[in-house]
């Protein structure tokens, strides 16, 4: 994870306030900050969208990119859990939130333990949410992210025995 905060560090702007007789070193990746920004817009829509479905059966879901390479009931069980989506997109946007006050590697500045949390943090959901996001589209689970509407296309009972058909 240092490699990557590391790469995402190489352009910093340095900014140096005066208060008093002290300098105070404010560290800040206006790269890190870029992406957060963007991931933030495509978050709220996210959530936005995935709000909408979970009232209206009607409402446009987010389709991902690789879902074309599904079966289509996995892409549907995809489609309908996009709640995962706008949860991935969170941990982006903390992640990069935290990585804009990490100082550069080999910096003499303090690292920020507030910082740091925030992107540990992000990238926790981030990582929780692609993990459910797979499970979901291989097993099926888990279920709570699909609405209730959605949840009946998906239901495999298995087969009822008739009472007049068993037995010799």
């Amino acid at each position: 994870m240092a490699r990557f905060v590391a790469r995402v560090q190489n352009q910093l702007s340095v900014v140096v306030i005066d208060r008093g007789r002290k300098l105070v070193l404010a560290v800040m990746s206006w790269t890190a900050l870029a992406g957060a920004v963007a991931f933030a817009a495509l978050s709220a829509r996210s959530w936005v969208r995935a709000v909408r479905y979970w009232r209206d059966a009607t409402a446009p879901t987010s389709v991902m990119a690789f879902s074309r390479l599904l079966g289509p009931k996995s892409r549907r069980r995809l489609e309908c859990g996009c709640v995962l989506d706008a949860v991935c997109l969170s941990g982006l946007t903390l992640l990069l939130l935290g990585g804009v006050w990490l100082p550069p590697a080999g910096s003499p500045a303090a690292a920020n333990p507030v910082a740091l949390g925030i992107a540990t943090a992000g990238l926790t959901v981030f990582l929780l949410g692609l993990v459910a996001q797979i499970s979901l589209v291989f097993w099926g689970r888990p279920s709570f992210v699909i609405p209730k509407h959605a949840k009946g296309e998906f239901r495999e009972d298995p087969p009822r025995r008739d009472a007049t058909t068993s037995g010799p």
